[in-house]
Order: C-alpha cells, then structure tokens, then sequence
C-alpha cells in the first residue's frame, strides 16, 4: 500500500516563510522565498511519519514550484531529502526553471538512495535557490526507453546529481550549472529495469 509523508512544519529557514497547513497537498500550501534568493536563504521542512515499506522502489519527490527572480536571472530550486538524526543527505534533486510558472515535477529515488534512508520517520527537506548558467545536454534516444535519468558530478565516477528528465526531454536537457567542470552520464529505464547508460563525459562550463 502507497504511503505519503507530507511536510509538516518548517524547522528552520531564513526564506519569507509564507505557509499555511503544511500537512496536505494543495496548491495553498507554499513555502515563498525572499527575493532574489542567496545560496544562503534556505528552508527546512520536517516530513509526516511514515513505516519502513521494506522496498527501496517506488520512493518518488512531488514537487510543485515556480521560479520567478525580480532580476530576470535563472535560478535552479535545489532539494535534499535528509536522514534527521546524523544530518546526512539521502538524495539531492535539481529542479530546473519550470518554463511557464507553476509546474509539477515527479521526481524518482534510485534504490541505492532508498537504501540510505535510516528512518522512515525521521526524514526532512531543505530547499534553496541558486543561480547558474545555462548548458543543455544531448544524448540518443533508445528503444523501448520510457524515461532517461541525467546524472552529473564535480568528479568522475560520481558522486551524482540526479535530474530526472521527462518524456520531452528524451534528446537534450537543459541544465543550470556554475562555471567549472562536471561530469555527466545518462541511464535509459524501460518501465521495468535500467536498460543503458551512456559513457561519462566530461563538460567545462566557462
């Protein structure tokens, strides 16, 4: 049986906090940055207790959220869904700018992040904003593909942040990065296994 850990409450933040009736899912329910967010500006939200399914598949991130800078400028939203009692990150997603506002996102954990998860229900969220600089990546479709999974890193090998690319993403996804080298790789899913992934190339980003 499916299970849902709603947010609950902010735990800390230095964002505007402007939220109501954290435990449901609704288009009410919002959490508002300040203008112009800094890397700095952050909010946390504990989640709603759930029990230990005993997979790790199946664990998915629904978010809702619009970018919108006074500045015009970019911004990715950046989450980490957290373990609670030693601070460590389960797994980092980075939404890129939806293109027309309010824009819903299905975001899916791979079992290895499932599988860093202590405690059910000790789990939280933080969110920022950050700017970047735009940079799409390409990649060949393959058959029978239902979903490409865009993984990128500061170092070869990993370890990687994960952009989960829709079905109108299949050839290239644009990206928000700082200037530097990354690494990036993508892994093709058919409905029921990993079916390919791509050999890691490497990107510099002026």
């Amino acid at each position: 049986m499916s299970q849902s850990a709603f947010p609950t409450s902010l735990m800390t933040t230095t964002w505007a906090g402007a939220y109501t009736d954290l435990a449901d899912d609704n288009d009410a329910t919002f959490i508002e940055s300040p203008v112009d967010p800094e890397a700095a500006d952050t909010f946390v939200c504990a989640l709603g207790a759930v029990t230990d399914p005993g997979v790790a598949t199946g664990h998915l991130i629904r978010v809702r959220a619009q970018i919108d800078p006074a500045t015009g400028e970019p911004q990715d939203l950046v989450l980490a869904l957290e373990n609670v009692d030693d601070d460590s990150v389960v797994a980092t997603r980075i939404l890129t700018p939806p293109p027309n506002g309010m824009a819903e996102r299905e975001l899916t954990l791979t079992e290895a992040e499932a599988g860093q998860i202590h405690d059910y229900a000790g789990l939280r969220l933080r969110g920022y904003a950050r700017a970047g600089q735009g940079y799409a990546f390409f990649w060949v479709t393959v058959g029978g593909a239902t979903r490409y999974v865009l993984q990128i890193g500061t170092f070869s090998g990993g370890p990687w942040n994960i952009f989960d690319a829709d079905v109108g993403y299949t050839l290239t996804y644009p990206v928000w990065l700082d200037a530097g080298t990354y690494y990036s790789q993508v892994a093709a899913y058919n409905g029921a296994a990993w079916i390919s992934t791509t050999d890691e190339q490497e990107v510099t980003i002026p």
